[in-house]
Formats: C-alpha cells, sequence, structure tokens
C-alpha cells in the first residue's frame, strides 16, 4: 500500500511504501504522483529526531543555493525542495532522484568494472581510462567550489559513500541535510556526523563535541583531496602499515601518505598506489601541496576551483585512449590445423569496432563525444555534456 504524504503548500503525493533505500537515521521512498523531475522522500526513523530536523531543513529549502543555479548544478547537488507531512506531522523532505547512478564507493574498488557493471562502465577501467576520471574528479571539483562560494556551508562529511555517479561522468552530493551552515553571527547549525578517515589532522587532535565543534573550509579541502586521490589512484592516500599505527586515520595524523615526504616511515605501501607516478605531474603536485604542504599550514591546501582548473587542462592534453576489451566468459574453440592441400580459403568477414571519445570545454560545461564506428562507418555519435 502505497504512502499517502502532503507538503507545507498542501501539495499531495503518493509514494511507495517499500523503501528504495534505508539507512540509520531513515528511508528513502520513491514518490509516485509527481509533477516535473522525479522525485524521492526521505522519512526518518525516529519522529523526535524528524521535528528535531525540521528547522534546519526548512531554512534550508528556504536559502537553498540551488535554486537558481543552472541545470547541471541542481543536479550535482541534492539539496531538499519540499517539507513532507503525514497526518499534519512533519515527517520528511523531498530531494531529486538520481537514476541510473552508482555510489562512487564501488568505482574506487579494486577491479572496477567487473561483469556485473554494464558496458557503459568500461571507460572507467584503470589505467588506461584516465580521462574519464579526470571528468569525474573536475564536476566534483565544480560542485564543492559552488557550495563554498554561494554560502556559508561545510560538506564536512565527505565521502564516496555520499557521492553518486552516472555512466556520463557526472556527479551527485548527497545526504546534505547532514552539512555545517554558518551565517554572519557564527554556526547557525552544526555538521551532525563525520567520518575519520576523511577528516583532517587538526580534526583529530581536538576534541569533537556534537552541535560545538566548528569546521572550517579546509577540512572540506582534506576530503576532496582525498577522494580526487581514491578516484585517480583507487586507493586512499593514507592506506599504508607502518609499525606503530594501525588505523588510517592515525596514519592521517602524523602525515603517513604513500608519496609523501615521511613515506621512508612506512614498512609496506599497497600496490595500487603506483598508479599515482603514471598521472600528470601537475595533478601530483597538487596532492603533495594537500596532504605535504597542507599538513602543518591547512591554508595551503588546495581549493576547488585550482582543482578544476588543472584537471581541464590535463584532460584537454590527453589523446584519445584505446578502451581494453572485456576478457570472454568462455573460452573460444579450438581450430583444427590447416591441410597440408592447398585450398581456397573462404573468406571470413572481420568486423572491427572502435569507440572515439573527446572531451570538448565551453564556460559553463564540458562535452563528451563518444562515436562508435564500425568498418570505417560511423553508426552512433553521442553528446554528453558533463
Amino acid at each position: 500500500m502505497n504512502i499517502k504524504l502532503r507538503t507545507k503548500d498542501g501539495v499531495e503525493y503518493l509514494a511507495e511504501s517499500t523503501p528504495i533505500k534505508t539507512g540509520g537515521e531513515g528511508a528513502i521512498h520513491k514518490v509516485l504522483s509527481s509533477k516535473g523531475p522525479p522525485l524521492v522522500v526521505k522519512i526518518w526513523h525516529d519522529p523526535g529526531k524528524a521535528v528535531g530536523a525540521r528547522k534546519r531543513i526548512e531554512w534550508m529549502i528556504d536559502n537553498s543555493p540551488v535554486k537558481s543555479a543552472s541545470q547541471s548544478l541542481q543536479n550535482s547537488i541534492i539539496w531538499p525542495r519540499d517539507l513532507i507531512f503525514r497526518n499534519r506531522r512533519f515527517i520528511g523532505y523531498t530531494m531529486s532522484m538520481v537514476p541510473e547512478a552508482i555510489k562512487l564507493f564501488s568505482m574506487i574498488q579494486p577491479g572496477f568494472p567487473d561483469l556485473k557493471f554494464g558496458m557503459e562502465w568500461d571507460k572507467y577501467t584503470m589505467p588506461a581510462e584516465l580521462r574519464s576520471r579526470l571528468i569525474v574528479c573536475y564536476n566534483l571539483s565544480q560542485a564543492v567550489g559552488f557550495l563554498h562560494k554561494s554560502g556559508n556551508f561545510r560538506v564536512v562529511d565527505m565521502k564516496p559513500e555520499n557521492i553518486l555517479v552516472k555512466p556520463n561522468g557526472h556527479i551527485s552530493l548527497i545526504d546534505m541535510d547532514s552539512i555545517q551552515i554558518n551565517d554572519n553571527n557564527g554556526m547557525l547549525f552544526p555538521a551532525t556526523v563525520f567520518t575519520p578517515e576523511y577528516s583532517p589532522p587538526e580534526f583529530h587532535q581536538t576534541t569533537f563535541v556534537p552541535g560545538v565543534t566548528r569546521f572550517s573550509r579546509e577540512h572540506d579541502l582534506f576530503s576532496l583531496a582525498v577522494i580526487l586521490y581514491q578516484i585517480l589512484v583507487n586507493v586512499h592516500p593514507f592506506q599504508a602499515s607502518h609499525h606503530k599505527n594501525t588505523a588510517v586515520h592515525e596514519n592521517i595524523i602524523d602525515g603517513l601518505w604513500a608519496h609523501g615526504s615521511r613515506k621512508n616511515q612506512l614498512h609496506s605501501i599497497p600496490r595500487f598506489h603506483n598508479f599515482f607516478v603514471q598521472l600528470p605531474l601537475s595533478i601530483r603536485d597538487l596532492f603533495r601541496q594537500t596532504f605535504d604542504a597542507g599538513h602543518a599550514n591547512r591554508a595551503q591546501r588546495v581549493h576547488p576551483d585550482e582543482w578544476a582548473t588543472t584537471l581541464l587542462k590535463e584532460m584537454r592534453l590527453l589523446k584519445n585512449p584505446t578502451r581494453p576489451h572485456r576478457k570472454a566468459t568462455s573460452a573460444a574453440p579450438k581450430q583444427k590445423p590447416a591441410a597440408k592441400k592447398k585450398k581456397k580459403s573462404a573468406k571470413k568477414q572481420v568486423i572491427t569496432q572502435n569507440r572515439v571519445q573527446t572531451v570538448t570545454h565551453t564556460s559553463n560545461s564540458v562535452t563528451q563525444s563518444i562515436q562508435v564506428i564500425i568498418n570505417g562507418k560511423t553508426l552512433v555519435s553521442i553528446n554528453n555534456i558533463l
């Protein structure tokens, strides 16, 4: 049976009773009856927590930074849209649905993409398809930069589990109801959650007090750099073995990352870090600036705009990559040895298929063009605005 819901303005919605996702705080349900873009609704498990969050959500809706932004930015930041009530009681809020997307967490796993993902994800195979991953990094940097410039927002709990990505490289920041919101007088709404593995060294050297601890913009800059490294190298930059430290956040405190100035203190470094040396020098320098110079001086951490500018430059410089083909699921049949007697061999039809991907940039967007060419004839040509 569907759930009957109503917005603050009296607009009625129907939502599926079975959630499409369930988390610690609440569940996400698909909205069935809505005009315009597809929506979902977040419904808190605990009515008391819903009441406690109402003021924050109401402020976010009234002061939305994406309301007047471009459609691409609206898709990149999944912001609350409407308060939702059931039987006149506030229970949650609506937000845009992100179809055909996976969590970024899946993309940064070793062996991605395996056969459970469609062919459209082959463009992210490591290490051959660097440019496709640069596009994801560029879009993420743009979204974080927009949030920082458009208001006093700090994402704080930025991590791959809270980022969705589509095959064309578009990303969406989700779980935005836990961010820190500041105003001219100080902190208006505190961040409610954080993740140690994506928090900078200074955070671990203080005591986190819920509702009191105020996070700086540099906290987000560290988190962003860690995620960009994971997208490009497929491993956390601070994941390595140390004789004393047993957790990633302990390496963060000591500034021990795989290619840092203190890497000689690490006695075992995962092989995935070898991808780092294949990155363009300009990108490697930004990681060193953030993790080495930024370890002692947080002001040295790279800002999203600088990431975006550098990533775009490298995307333009990269030549069209050669896409690796997937291995066949079964072995091909063995060919019979040719007979000694000369015979006219039957002509075999040879089909070659190439996909050509180009990336162009305008002042507002990145365009990805894909062509499928069979036997020299172009059959498919697709342009995606990234």
